[in-house]
């Protein structure tokens, strides 16, 4: 894909044209539901989803506006896209940011780029004439993902339950900038300040679903499971739920099942110990979650709770919460989805990306990590990391 015919300064249209087939794919997702549900009348009375088939970016204020099928710039929010920078030659590559967006509400986003964790440094522009020969040894690209548009990735269960799938957009265009375009205000990766020191701890308790395995230790393979520090253990069965009103209780029946509650207990082996807990994907990827809607105040009060039991029956121990992570829907093997058997559906296959999306993730990170000031909880924020970091994770 390239730059449109009617770019000019540093505007850049992409896709060149409209791809209506944003529209017609959602459209088609969508109304699926109400062909195979002959009573709901709502669904067919549901006006179409105005979706984003083509944006317009100015490198020079980084900003992005959205524009519908018609080419016309939308004046509504609720699209989401992850748009990545890269200045490279056929070798290396010398500068590599990614966009945090902000929704305007008014149909137009900022974009703050920020290099990423595994590229940090910012190499200086070249912006010489084009004709120079090192200008020409460096390429620069912009890559734009449309993931959801007109506010679908925000939607909570049910309300996607007889869609063919989660109604993404699920295209990706990149773009060849000449060498006379201004590259965005790219700032520098600044890695976040921790707000506990791990190593001070004799012991560093985790419990959690798989994401907290990977984070605390190698993968299992044939020559065991190795922590990546001496004074970490994941303890307690993994982790298959989110946290709410119904599963506060199973949770900590879980924590305490694995004879970890003696060793929490226990004040008289002046071990200074900590507990890092935390709670994200199960709560925004389970299709079968009709607490929460769109507010997750259920989980909020659940986080809460957990929180306050916890205390009281260790009140020794350092209790750590680990942030969300950024989750990436365009990431996703759409193909191997399709293709897989409707029986594990629920596990592996489209209900179970059905309400995945980075609004949700952001919106309960920005909930989990206000409360936990609130609370007085020591955050492992690794929101931009991880959304930084999609290139480094594995499709499936």
């Amino acid at each position: 894909m390239g730059l449109g015919a009617n770019a000019s300064g540093n505007a850049i249209f992409t896709p060149s044209n409209p791809d209506v087939t944003v529209q017609t794919e959602v459209e088609r997702a969508i109304t699926s539901s109400s062909s195979s549900s002959s009573s709901s009348s709502s669904s067919k009375s549901a006006p179409p989803p105005n979706c984003c088939c083509q944006v317009e970016i100015h490198l020079l204020s980084n900003t992005l506006y959205s524009l519908d099928c018609n080419g016309h710039r939308k004046n509504t929010g609720g699209d989401e896209f992850y748009i990545r920078y890269e200045e490279h030659t056929l070798m290396i590559i010398l500068t590599q940011a990614v966009a945090l967006i902000t929704d305007n509400l008014d149909g137009s986003y900022g974009l703050d780029f920020s290099t990423t964790p595994m590229h940090p440094h910012i190499f200086p522009p070249n912006n010489e004439d084009e004709d120079n020969d090192n200008d020409e040894k460096i390429n620069r690209t912009i890559t734009v993902y449309f993931e959801y548009t007109d506010n679908i990735g925000r939607l909570p269960p049910p309300l996607k339950e007889n869609w063919s799938n989660g109604g993404y957009s699920h295209k990706c265009y990149t773009i060849d900038l000449p060498c006379h375009y201004n590259r965005p205000h790219i700032r520098a990766f600044v890695p976040p300040t921790p707000s506990v020191d791990l190593s001070t701890f004799d012991q560093v308790f985790a419990f959690g679903d798989s994401t907290f395995c990977q984070f605390l230790r190698q993968r299992p393979n044939k020559k065991g499971k190795y922590y990546f520090h001496s004074n970490l253990r994941i303890v307690g069965d993994k982790v298959r739920m989110g946290l709410n009103s119904e599963t506060i209780d199973t949770l900590l029946e879980s924590l305490m099942n694995d004879g970890i509650d003696e060793e929490l207990s226990n004040e008289c082996d002046q071990k200074k110990k900590a507990l890092i807990i935390g709670s994200c994907l199960w709560d925004i990827l389970s299709a079968h979650d009709n607490l929460q809607g769109s507010d997750f105040i259920d989980h909020r009060n659940a986080c809460r709770e957990f929180i306050h039991r916890l205390r009281q029956r260790y009140p020794s121990v350092c209790l750590i919460w680990k942030s969300p992570m950024a989750v990436h829907i365009h990431w996703v093997d759409q193909q191997r989805v399709i293709e897989h058997d409707r029986a594990t559906a629920t596990l592996f296959g489209i209900d179970r990306i059905k309400y995945m999306s980075a609004s949700r993730s952001f919106f309960l990170y920005t909930l989990q990590t206000k409360l936990m000031e609130e609370l007085q909880v020591p955050v492992l924020d690794l929101y931009e990391v991880s959304y930084d970091l999609i290139k480094l994770t594995e499709r499936s």
